[in-house]
């Protein structure tokens, strides 16, 4: 998961791969993925769920392109992924860009640069998050968790549509990850369809409980499930192009 924190790039916390070693080797759950390009956004970190799906599509044999706001941190956690990949004897193809989901204008200039790049387009998990921010604005004047979590990502998704389209068409399937949070399971409707920037969308019991066993206000996690941040991977959506 991405963050605006401005954190070490090893990240707070180093996850244990307990079950991924072996999962991860058998070719019945991933398939080989060499020649194919790979688009993994918000890892700008050494733990979570960006870094070690970079690491998995990487071990497969897949061209990955890791997207953070500080390109310093991107290229040590891409250090990290090399020298963690090469314990396993692959030399991984790992790049790192640029690209700030609070700016629609660095959206707008990241894929216009991918495009120039790259001349296909496989696999997209749109990954970058936030969560239980103060209410704040991005310079774009919506509320910042909405626009990092959703609106950033749709952006980008759409401007690299038709190249996803003409990978389809050509190689076969194309697969988007859309990743997302538990929190969207729980209280009642939390997006104000309305008004993206309401800091105080409708929402049940439970996340009206969440300042009392979280912390902090309820301003700061009012909005939470309606921009709700990557912790849960939703089912992938492939489409084949016939």
């Amino acid at each position: 998961m991405g963050s605006s924190s401005s954190s070490p790039a090893d990240g707070p916390t180093q996850l244990e791969d307990k079950y991924y070693p072996e999962w991860i080797k058998n070719p019945e759950n991933i398939k080989d993925l060499t020649g194919k390009v790979a688009l993994i956004t918000g890892v700008s970190t050494s733990s979570g769920l960006g870094f070690y799906a970079t690491k998995a599509l990487a071990l497969k044999g897949a061209q990955c392109v890791i997207t953070v706001r500080n390109v310093e941190k991107g290229e040590a956690v891409k250090a990290d992924l090399e020298a963690k990949l090469q314990e396993d004897g692959v030399k991984p193809k790992i790049a790192v860009m640029k690209m700030d989901n609070c700016d629609f204008a660095s959206i707008r200039s990241f894929t216009d640069e991918f495009k120039k790049q790259y001349d296909r387009l496989d696999i997209v998990c749109n990954n970058a998050g936030v969560m239980g921010l103060d209410v704040q604005m991005t310079k774009d004047g919506y509320d910042i968790q909405i626009q990092t979590n959703h609106l950033s990502h749709f952006l980008m998704t759409a401007r690299l549509w038709p190249l996803m389209k003409a990978t389809a068409e050509k190689y076969g399937d194309v697969t988007i990850t859309q990743v997302s949070s538990g929190a969207s399971h729980k209280g009642g409707p939390t997006v104000d369809t309305a008004n993206l920037n309401n800091p105080h969308p409708s929402h049940g019991f439970l996340l009206y409980l969440a300042p009392f066993v979280l912390g902090g206000s309820t301003g700061h996690w009012a909005s939470q499930p309606s921009g709700s941040t990557p912790r849960m991977v939703d089912t992938p959506m492939r489409f084949r192009c016939f």
